[in-house]
């Protein structure tokens, strides 16, 4: 593949890692330049490209083509997400596009309303996706992978089509709410089989819109809504959908944020997650700070965090860098043969 040309070492290290067959290795995501990932997903969903799937994936390609020499562990990887809180398009919400893409406006006032929406094939952004999906599955052909975009269940999904309002309904209208709920399953279920349609497994697996290969049918899920709730809430109305979620497709990867960590405890406690990555928030203690009381809840499963180039390498140095983690390294690296020495490092260690 021109933009991952080790390949198979990659997805070999990766699927060792996710198979928690290599917990005493490390592998390492790298970013050229300070947050190089965050910087290209945002381009893609800037004004004037999105939602012009063909501009967006010219945004990936140009990313790639800079990190082509690159032999991290991570595997370049696009897809045609129109924007985080834009998932209410695909049950009619009204779609306004600005900084950071789509912007779904909320059109459930009462959750009785529930029982009105419907999964519509003819839905004009469900048509898009598939389009989109179709367009970079074509052109990534040899070059890159593509994924699914992100998917939006339970209460995730809930605040795209309701509003902030959604959390009182957590204690005002519970049932209702897990109604709420299965549709959302229901939809995201669709969503994901439509786009794998166009997206062939690879070697056994699927790349991940966070830049992994994944073993088996493995999707990417995320308790982001869910980061202000308390564990009690999570564990009474959150955590069955998200099993469901991945006892339908075998496995799942779970995202989530550092200021999210007081749900750690329900989360690891779902069957079936290869993985978790948690990604840094501002004015929140880093991970990689963490790390030990973080791997002390999470136990053998496998991990992806951030940290900085200096961090990384002086516990390499110590031999005291905590094991069962993919680094995502995204400051302090200028140039691919910085980063190329990097692994050379994380190899021997």
């Amino acid at each position: 593949m021109r933009y991952k040309k080790n390949l198979g070492e990659v997805i070999d290290r990766n699927r060792k890692l996710w198979n928690r067959e290599a917990t005493e290795k490390v592998l390492a995501k790298i970013d050229l330049d300070e947050g190089g990932t965050m910087r290209m997903w945002e381009r893609a969903l800037a004004p004037g490209t999105c939602p012009d799937y063909r501009k967006m994936f010219d945004v990936f390609l140009q990313d790639f083509q800079r990190r082509e020499l690159l032999r991290d562990d991570a595997m370049p990887t696009a897809r045609p997400n129109i924007g985080d809180y834009g998932f209410g398009a695909y049950v009619g919400a009204e779609v306004i596009f600005g900084q950071g893409g789509a912007y779904a406006k909320p059109f459930l006032s009462s959750l009785k309303d529930v029982k009105t929406l419907r999964f519509d094939p003819e839905n004009p952004w469900i048509r898009f996706l598939e389009e989109s999906t179709r367009y970079f599955a074509e052109q990534a052909e040899g070059l890159c992978a593509t994924s699914i975009i992100e998917t939006a269940d339970s209460l995730n999904f809930a605040e795209n089509v309701f509003g902030s309002g959604i959390f009182l309904e957590i204690y005002d209208h519970p049932r209702e709410l897990l109604e709420l709920f299965d549709f959302a399953y229901e939809l995201n279920v669709r969503l994901i089989e439509l786009q794998r349609k166009y997206i062939r497994r690879f070697d056994g697996g699927y790349f991940d819109l966070h830049e992994e290969w994944l073993p088996g049918d493995c999707i990417w899920l995320s308790i982001d809504a869910w980061g202000n709730c308390g564990p009690q809430d999570f564990r009474k109305l959150g955590r069955h959908h998200l099993q469901k979620m991945v006892d339908h497709f075998g496995t799942g990867w779970l995202h989530m944020h550092n200021s999210h960590l007081h749900l750690l405890e329900e989360v690891v406690a779902v069957k079936g997650l290869v993985g978790i990555g948690i990604l840094d928030d501002p004015k929140q203690v880093p991970c990689f700070e963490q790390l030990a009381a973080i791997q002390e809840v999470t136990g053998d499963i496998p991990l992806q965090i951030n940290c900085r180039k200096e961090q990384l390498l002086a516990l390499l140095e110590e031999g005291t860098l905590p094991r069962n983690v993919m680094y995502w390294i995204d400051s302090g690296v200028a140039s691919v043969d910085e980063a190329n020495a990097i692994m050379e490092r994380v190899h021997q260690y």
